[in-house]
């Protein structure tokens, strides 16, 4: 494992000179010398008697239409700065300066060049000025200019203060942290600012000028200044991938300004998705949109960006099938070309292939609640965390996914880049710092079921409470089979060890929409308890709004999907933040006590217990004859590539009757 992680760090640092191997940019593959100097003898075709010449298929006039399941029922919002799910559905309608590919060559993702004129130039020794160049030529639909001011215009508001949207890069250049918390204005990013903190060696606070975060150069070159504790890792690459994202894609400022509402606190922009200046000539357009049922892209018109060659679909619908069963009677009766395949009765099927994504999925507790004071005990949120045999549970629901009780990989983005250590990549979690991190002072384990250790908190917190019996509800989504498993399995789970008695646990099935919207916003808390496999979602009402559950007011609070509510943990959480913001100025220097920070702040969220980690998702996934997969079978590091397929065009012109 850790050869191959080792490996994927080299493929990072290249692949952004590697285009050439994967004929991005124009560059075609079947161009590429591929003699190995072994001469393969070529066998004769078989000599068909009776010859038949069958009609060519017309590639040119061939249509390719990909239809696949969007997984969620609920309002889509076509603004990319605070979409969850829809990212990577927003970004057919829009340009940026990158594209994120996956290279089949290198089975990594690459950043091809899509309105950049070359890719980013390091400007100074330390890696922390980077100088980016937008291609002439570029325009939104009625024409308007894309140069360097509308990247600034894009960033400006992202990043605005009051909409503190979801997709802003508020932690990386000079002075954007301040402007989004609205402790100076814009000026400050564009012309630099002064900046007061407290230097321990000298034991006295010290003041510095600040050199600006963003400068114009001339119409179409920009330049970025990161902090140090931000400084692009893998550098180009870095801050390509900055750019690759619909969050900080050009915005058309008429647009923009026309859909802010008054009071400047949100926007209505992206609520349709056909507004006539959202797209800076992205590939697709969208053309039909039917409110929780399908909506449709088409290609568009006259695209004359490098992304043909990638993304080959003429035309890309995505139908709402929320749960597997709808999915698999549209994937057998063909009307879709993709779908999970997550049941046993599929482990036979030919084609199967994985896709993960990260994240670390589990239950919710309303550490706040005073409905249910018991909540609020620590020794009971404890218990509820040691009762669960993961590896049970989460294997019967969800047989793909790893079951695990702690927040890696996601809570390792602080410290990720420490551990190349003699030519060796090691995991956050394979090395000393990650190994320190513990629950209620104990050791992690992959499954943390621990059932004396949970009766001992439960007792605690049984007696504090008066020796009462306990009645809470459990909310799930309605999505599927699979999700009322799993809420059974933890009902039972949490009743057949503490005495259904002294806890019962009640099961209410719910939309979706409604458990994340309704039951966890931060306003409101109106939960007992959720298990629920979807972490963030954008609010249809206010689709300009940050609804990270975690947000504490911290201008890093925002950067994970975990929820803190417990006013102690918050407080702990933001003053470590703190710390390493102003002590760890310097990667090198400072790398145990970023490290060390990176162990107490990952011991707040898990021994907070208002998130109780279960397992790190992924899907197996089947699709039509006609296409293949461009993603590597079980490949964690690429997540998904969904509109990238190799298409067998002979199969789909017979399969589709044309």
């Amino acid at each position: 494992m850790k050869k191959y992680l080792f490996a994927i760090l080299a493929l990072l640092l290249v692949s952004i000179f590697a285009f050439a191997a994967c004929g991005g940019n124009g560059d075609d593959p079947a161009d590429q010398e591929t003699d190995t100097g072994v001469e393969t003898p070529v066998e004769p075709d078989p000599v068909d008697p009776d010859p038949v010449d069958p009609d060519p298929v017309d590639v040119e006039r061939l249509e390719r239409h990909l239809r696949l399941a969007f997984p969620l029922q609920h309002t889509i919002i076509f603004n990319p700065m605070v979409i969850g799910n829809e990212h990577e559905t927003v970004r057919l309608l829009l340009s940026n300066l990158f594209y994120r590919v996956v290279c089949p060559d290198l089975e990594w993702p690459i950043f091809i060049k899509e309105m950049a004129a070359d890719y980013p130039q390091q400007m100074d020794d330390e890696g922390l000025v980077w100088r980016l160049f937008v291609e002439p030529g570029w325009t939104f639909d009625d024409g308007t200019p894309i140069n360097a001011h509308s990247f600034e215009f894009a960033i400006m508001w992202q990043n605005d203060p009051l909409l503190q949207n979801r997709n802003s890069g508020q932690n990386s250049i000079h002075g954007l942290p301040g402007w989004y918390m609205g402790q100076h204005g814009w000026d400050a990013v564009i012309n630099g600012y002064y900046r007061e903190f407290f230097d321990e060696e000298a034991d006295e606070y010290v003041t510095e000028f600040m050199e600006p975060g963003f400068r114009i150069i001339d119409d179409y070159t920009f330049e970025l200044r990161y902090y140090p504790q931000f400084r692009p890792q893998f550098g180009a690459v870095s801050v390509a991938e900055g750019f690759a994202g619909g969050g900080n894609a050009p915005i058309h400022p008429e647009l923009w300004m026309r859909n802010l509402e008054e009071d400047g606190l949100s926007t209505s922009w992206g609520r349709e998705p056909w507004y006539p200046y959202i797209s800076p000539t992205g590939t697709h357009q969208a053309v039909q949109y039917i409110t929780d049922q399908t909506f449709t892209f088409e290609r568009r018109p006259g695209y004359i960006g490098p992304m043909n060659e990638w993304i080959t679909a003429d035309r890309i619908t995505w139908t709402i099938a929320p749960d597997e069963a709808t999915q698999t009677m549209l994937f057998e009766t063909g009307e879709m070309d993709q779908a999970i395949a997550n049941a046993s009765r599929f482990d036979e099927y030919p084609g199967l292939y994985f896709v993960a994504n990260g994240f670390v999925y589990g239950i919710f507790l309303n550490s706040l609640s005073e409905v249910h004071p018991i909540l609020q005990d620590l020794d009971f949120r404890a218990a509820m965390y040691w009762s669960l045999d993961r590896e049970r549970i989460v294997g019967m629901a969800f047989p793909t996914a790893l079951p695990q009780s702690f927040l890696a990989p996601a809570s390792a983005r602080y410290r990720q880049a420490d551990f190349l250590e003699s030519g060796v990549w090691l995991n956050w979690r394979d090395s000393e710092y990650g190994r320190a991190v513990t629950v209620n002072g104990h050791p992690l384990t992959q499954n943390g079921f621990e059932p004396e250790r949970a009766l001992e908190y439960f007792n605690r917190a049984w007696e504090a409470n008066g020796s009462v019996p306990i009645v809470m509800e459990l909310i799930y989504s309605d999505a599927g089979e699979a999700q009322q498993m799993w809420a059974e399995a933890i009902q039972e789970a949490w009743q057949s060890l503490f005495g259904a008695d002294r806890f019962s646990v009640t099961l209410r099935a719910v939309p979706t929409l409604v458990a994340l919207e309704q039951h966890l916003q931060r306003h409101a808390l109106d939960y007992d308890i959720v298990a629920d496999r979807r972490v963030w979602m954008g609010i249809a009402d206010e689709p300009a709004r940050n609804t990270n559950w975690v947000a504490t007011g911290h201008r890093h609070s925002w950067d994970t999907q975990y929820m803190i509510l417990t006013e102690e943990a918050q407080i702990e959480h933001d003053r470590l933040i703190d710390i390493f913001d102003d002590a760890n100025r310097h990667t090198v220097a400072h790398r145990n006590l970023r490290n060390s920070l990176g162990v107490e702040l990952e011991t707040v969220i898990l021994n907070d217990h208002s998130f109780i980690p279960m397992y790190n998702h992924a899907d197996r996934m089947r699709v039509q004859p006609w296409l293949q997969s461009i993603i590597p079978n079980g490949h964690y590091g690429l997540r998904l590539a969904p509109f990238q397929f190799v298409w067998d065009d002979a199969l789909y012109a017979e399969m589709m009757g044309q």
